[in-house]
C-alpha cells in the first residue's frame, strides 16, 4: 500500500479497513496483533487480546478490530427502480442510419463521392492522404478495396482540419482520367494548401500514379483550421474550390471580405485551358476579371465566407448549396451565386457579429441557419435526386458533427425554408456521399476511434408512439420522495466532487442511482465508467443571505448503450416543482434582491459537454470522489462506501485527490490544475473536441497538455506574443484571459454571465510563479 496524505486521514482509516479485509484482526486465528489505530484495552491482560472498537459519533470507518463501525449499516446502497427516467419525450425521427458496408472501415474519412464513369465504384478520402475505391455493393469485402491514391508522403495532416480534404473527377473523367485534389502540405516551412491534378493509371483503373501531380495552386494558411477543402466541378463544367478564412477565430487577419485574398471565398476556374503562365484559365464571367490582383484575384467566384466545409450543385437545378461552419452561435446554409458577398465576418448567420449593430449593404443573408442548441458544427450535403425516399426529392439533407443530427431543407410554396429532423445519430458526420444514381450516405469520422470510421446509409424509421410516460416534472420522476425538500427517494445516494464545474456560483447537489447488481468499472488515469441504466441528478442552487435558497435547475443523466442523454428541468417561481424543458432556454432569477440569468442548456448541447472522451459522465475520477461525505447522516470517505458495498470493479488509488481552489492546504499549482481539470478538461482531453489538441487532465505533465507556450490558434483577444499559457506572464495567457471574460471568446462557453473570480486569481498565481514548461518534470 502506498504512502497516504496525512492531510487526508479518512485514507488512513481506509488503509486500516483494507488490513482488516485481509483477516488481520484482534483475537483471531493465530493470536495477530491488533490492526494500526485499534485500542487495546488496558484494563484487560495482554494475553486476551480484547479489543475496543474506535467509532467516533457518525463517521463509517473500520473499527479496528476487524469489522466497520455499526453506523455504517445505515448507508443507503444507491441501486433500485424508484427513480423511473426511461425512453425519451420525443417523437421518433423519421429516420434512423445503419451501416452501408458492414465489412468495411476507414481511417478518418472526411469525403465519400463517385467518378461519374458509370463503373458504379464509390471513391472514400482519408484524411491522412489515401483515396479508397471499392465496388458499390452492400456485401463488399475489405479484399475488393484497394488505394486508388496515396499521397501520405506530401500532406501535412496533423492540424485538426488539414489534410487530404476532397477529390473531384473531371466530368469527362470516364475519357481523360483527370481527378483534382485539395490537401495542406508544407511549402517553406509554412502550412500550404494545394490544389492539384492526377492523373489515374490507363492500365489500372483503380491506381493513381502520383508522379502524375501538376499543382494548380497554393495558399498558405495562417493557422491549422478553417482550410475549407472542398472541390467540386460545376454544371457549367468549371472546377470550384472553397476556402476557409485562414483559421484562429473572428478571421483576424480579415481575409474573408479582403479581395487580394484567396481566403474566405468561393473560387471558379477554368482547368481545360490554361492561360498567363498559369496551369488554369480564369472563366470570363468571374466578376473581377480584367482587375489587377493588387485589387481583386479574378479566381474568386464569390467571398464572406468563414469555412465551407462541404458545398454540392443541385444536378438538376445546378444550384450550388454551400453550408458554412459557424463561430460562436449560429450555423447557416447559402445558396452562393456570382459575385456576391455572403457576409462574414461582419455577420454570423442572419446576426450581426460580435457587434450591436452592422451594416448590411451589399451582404447575401443565408438561406437557413440554426443555433448552437442544435449543432455545432455544420456539414453540408447534398439536395436529394435519388429514388429510393420519394417525399425526400428535392429537399436539401446535410447535418451536424457535433450533435450528430440529420436535417432536411426545402423551400415551401410560398419561398419559405421549412426543416424537418431526419436522423438523431452519435456520428461525427464529416460529409455526405452520393453515388451515381444519387442515393446519399454519411460518412461517419470517428474521431474517438479514428480506424473505424464507416459509411451509413439513411433508412425510414418505424414510427412507435412517443413515450408518454416520460416525466414531464420533476416531481414525476419517482427520484425524489418529496421534491419540495430534494429528499431522495431510496435506492438513490447523495454524492459530491472535491472540484465543481462553475455554474456561476450556484452550489450543486448531485445524486446517483445504478441498476441492480451493476458495477462501476476503473478506467485511465483515475476515471470511472458508469453502467448503463445509471442515472444521476443534479440540482442548481443559489444560497441567499436573506431568505431560502433558491433552485433554478435540475438535470437529469441518463446513460445508456449508445451514449448519455441529459434532461433539463426549470424551477417554477413558488420553488415547488420543476418542468421537462424542449429546448434551450433562459430564466431570471431574483437572488438576495438582484435580478440572476441561468442558462438551460439544449438535450444537443449536454453532448458537447458529456464527450465520450471524458467518459460521457463527468466528476467520475478518483481524484474528484476520494472525498468525505455525509450520507444518511454518516461521515464517510465516499469511494470507501461505494468499495465496501461491492460497486467498484477495479483499483483505486487512495492518495489520488483533486483539490479545490479554496482548499489552502494544497499547493497552487495543485489548485490550478485541478480548476482546469473540472473547468475545462470535458473537451479539452485527447479525442474531445475536433478543433483542439489540448489535453489538460490533471495528470498530464505541463509541457504535454499543449498550452504551454503554445501560439494560440482560436484568436490572440488582441495580445501581442501571446500563449495559451505563459510562464511568468498571466497577462499574456489566453488560458485565464478567456476565463476572466465575458462574451464570444469566453471558456468554457457555455451559458455564463459570471467570472470565477476565485479560480482566475489561482490561475494567475499560478502561472506568474511558473519558471518554465518543464517544471513539472522537476517537481513531481
Amino acid at each position: 500500500m502506498r504512502r497516504m496524505r496525512e492531510r487526508c486521514p479518512i485514507q488512513t482509516v481506509f488503509a486500516v479497513w483494507l488490513s482488516v479485509v485481509m483477516c488481520v484482526s484482534c483475537g483471531g486465528p493465530g493470536g495477530e496483533e491488533p490492526p494500526s489505530g485499534s485500542v487495546a484495552d488496558s484494563s484487560a491482560s495482554t494475553d486476551s487480546h480484547v479489543c475496543t472498537p474506535v467509532c467516533p459519533d457518525n463517521v463509517c470507518q473500520p473499527d479496528g478490530c476487524g469489522g466497520m463501525c455499526s453506523v455504517c449499516e445505515g448507508l443507503t446502497k444507491p441501486t433500485g427502480m424508484l427513480c423511473q427516467v426511461e425512453g425519451t419525450p420525443d417523437p421518433p425521427a423519421a429516420m434512423q442510419v445503419v451501416s452501408a458496408f458492414s465489412s468495411l472501415v476507414f481511417n478518418r474519412p472526411v469525403q465519400a463521392t463517385h467518378a461519374g464513369d458509370d463503373s458504379n465504384r464509390l471513391f472514400v478520402v482519408e484524411k491522412q492522404g489515401r483515396i479508397r475505391v471499392f465496388p458499390n455493393k452492400t456485401d463488399v469485402m475489405t479484399s475488393e478495396m484497394s488505394v486508388f491514391l496515396n499521397i501520405t508522403d506530401r500532406v501535412s495532416s496533423t492540424a485538426n482540419e488539414a489534410g487530404l480534404l476532397s477529390v473531384a473527377f473531371h466530368p469527362e473523367y470516364a475519357i481523360n482520367g483527370r481527378l483534382f485534389v485539395n490537401y495542406t502540405g508544407q511549402l517553406n516551412g509554412k502550412l500550404t494548401t494545394f490544389v492539384s491534378e492526377f492523373r489515374a493509371s490507363t492500365d489500372n483503373p483503380d491506381f493513381v500514379d502520383t508522379a502524375t501531380e501538376i499543382v494548380l495552386m497554393t495558399v498558405p494558411q495562417p493557422f491549422g483550421n478553417h482550410n475549407g477543402g472542398q472541390v467540386a466541378f460545376g454544371t457549367d463544367g468549371f472546377l470550384y474550390i472553397a476556402h476557409g478564412d485562414g483559421g484562429s477565430a473572428g478571421d483576424p487577419y480579415g481575409n474573408s471580405q479582403s479581395l487580394t485574398s484567396l481566403l474566405g471565398k468561393m473560387l471558379r476556374i477554368d482547368v481545360d485551358n490554361a492561360a498567363n503562365g498559369l496551369p488554369y484559365s480564369i472563366p470570363a464571367t468571374n466578376p473581377f476579371v480584367g482587375l489587377n490582383p493588387d485589387q481583386a484575384r479574378p479566381e474568386i467566384y464569390a467571398w464572406g465566407l468563414r469555412n465551407a466545409w462541404r458545398f454540392s450543385f443541385d444536378s438538376i437545378t445546378g444550384q450550388l448549396w454551400a453550408a458554412d461552419v459557424g463561430q460562436d452561435a449560429w450555423e447557416e446554409v447559402n445558396i452562393v451565386e456570382l459575385g456576391k458577398n455572403y457576409g462574414w465576418n461582419i455577420m454570423e448567420g442572419n446576426h450581426c457579429y460580435n457587434a450591436f449593430t452592422c451594416n448590411e449593404d451589399g451582404l447575401e443573408l443565408p438561406v437557413l441557419e440554426y443555433p448552437h442548441s442544435i449543432g455545432e458544427s455544420i456539414t453540408g450535403g447534398h439536395v436529394y435526386r435519388g429514388s429510393t425516399f420519394p417525399n425526400l426529392f428535392g429537399a436539401y439533407v446535410y447535418g451536424d458533427y457535433v450533435s450528430g443530427v440529420v436535417l432536411a431543407s426545402r423551400f415551401d410554396d410560398n419561398d419559405e425554408i421549412q426543416t424537418t429532423t431526419l436522423a438523431n445519430t452519435n456520428l461525427n458526420i464529416s460529409a455526405f456521399g452520393r453515388d451515381e444514381s444519387g442515393e446519399l450516405y454519411v460518412v461517419d469520422y470517428s474521431y474517438f476511434q479514428p480506424t473505424k470510421g464507416r459509411l451509413y446509409r439513411l433508412i425510414e424509421q418505424q414510427q412507435g408512439e412517443t413515450t408518454t410516460s416520460f416525466p414531464l416534472t420533476l416531481s414525476s420522476t419517482g427520484c425524489f420522495e418529496d421534491v419540495t425538500s430534494l429528499a431522495l427517494a431510496d435506492g438513490l445516494m447523495s454524492y459530491d466532487v472535491n472540484s465543481p464545474l462553475w455554474h456561476d456560483g450556484a452550489r450543486s447537489m448531485r445524486a446517483l442511482s445504478l441498476p441492480v447488481g451493476a458495477k462501476i468499472t476503473a478506467q485511465s488515469p483515475g476515471a470511472w465508467k458508469l453502467p448503463p441504466g445509471s442515472r444521476l441528478i443534479k440540482t442548481f442552487v443559489f444560497d441567499q443571505q436573506n431568505g431560502p435558497p433558491v433552485r433554478v435547475e435540475t438535470r437529469i443523466l441518463l446513460v445508456e448503450d449508445e451514449g448519455v442523454r441529459g434532461y433539463s428541468y426549470q424551477w417554477n417561481e413558488e420553488q415547488t416543482d420543476a418542468t421537462l424543458l424542449s429546448s434551450a432556454g433562459e430564466k431570471t432569477f431574483s437572488v438576495d434582491g438582484q435580478p440572476l440569468t441561468w442558462h438551460y442548456p439544449s438535450r444537443s448541447q449536454c453532448k458537447s459537454c458529456h464527450t465520450e472522451a471524458a467518459g460521457g459522465v463527468l466528476g467520475w475520477h478518483t481524484g474528484q470522489l476520494n472525498r468525505d461525505h455525509t450520507l444518511s447522516g454518516v461521515i464517510v470517505n465516499q469511494l470507501m462506501a461505494y468499495d465496501s458495498f461491492g460497486l467498484l470493479d477495479g483499483f483505486w488509488d487512495t492518495q489520488q485527490h483533486y483539490p479545490a481552489p479554496s482548499d489552502t492546504n494544497a499547493s497552487v499549482r495543485d489548485r490550478a490544475r485541478s480548476a482546469l481539470f473540472s473547468n475545462c478538461a470535458s473537451c479539452h482531453v485527447p479525442g474531445g473536441s475536433p478543433t483542439t489538441d489540448l489535453d489538460l487532465r490533471y495528470e498530464t505533465l505541463l509541457h504535454d497538455t499543449g498550452t504551454c507556450d503554445v501560439p494560440p490558434d482560436k484568436g490572440e483577444m488582441g495580445v501581442v506574443d501571446g500563449a495559451l499559457i505563459r510562464p511568468g506572464f498571466p497577462d499574456k495567457s489566453l488560458v485565464v484571459l478567456r476565463m476572466e471574460t465575458l462574451g464570444p471568446e469566453r471558456m468554457p462557453n457555455l451559458g455564463s454571465f459570471r467570472v470565477d473570480t476565485e479560480t482566475v486569481a489561482i490561475l494567475r498565481d499560478w502561472i506568474a510563479a511558473l519558471p518554465h514548461c518543464n517544471v513539472d518534470a522537476v517537481t513531481r
